[in-house]
């Protein structure tokens, strides 16, 4: 069972260092950031969303979470999805080859309809690269949500609110 995911970052050092040359220059700058980043994944979540494979179980979707981490000197966001709860996401994700069937064993294989076949083997299948494609959905958003974070950072700064 694998977890993959997209993960974005951005290098808050700059900001932060001009930040620091005010009073809570500092904390300013990782409210807008973090509020930034919330928002940022929170897109990024829904693009992957919307480009993730639908099926009658919905595990794949239901299989998408969402992360923050922080340090010092970036912030960093990430929409992952977890093998735990969709076991093939990697197949869909990657594609993978043939399988074929143990000796005097069938594959079972359910469609999203609900249809449901047997075969003893079953053809390579394309890879669906989802997180990929929310990703590039997503960095315009992001970036201008980050954008955006920056320019009140600079009001908040001047004294602006």
């Amino acid at each position: 069972m694998a977890t993959i995911g997209r993960l974005f970052s951005v290098d808050t050092a700059p900001i932060l260092a001009f930040a620091r040359q005010f009073e809570d220059g500092a904390t300013i700058a990782q409210e807008e950031l973090l509020t930034a980043m919330e928002g940022g994944v929170t897109d990024l979540h829904g693009a992957i969303k919307d480009v993730t494979p639908k099926c009658r179980s919905g595990k794949l979707q239901d299989s998408l979470q969402k992360e923050i981490m922080q340090s010092g000197r970036s912030i960093s966001g990430a929409v992952k999805s977890l093998g735990s709860i969709a076991p093939y996401n990697e197949w869909v994700h990657d594609g993978r080859g043939p399988v074929v069937a143990k000796p005097g064993k069938a594959l079972r294989i359910t469609f999203c309809d609900g249809t449901t076949i047997f075969r003893k083997r079953v053809r390579t299948s394309t890879a669906n690269p989802f997180m990929d494609k929310g990703l590039r959905k997503a960095a315009p958003a992001i970036q201008t949500r980050f954008d955006q974070a920056e320019e009140r950072i600079v009001r908040r700064l001047e004294g602006g609110s």
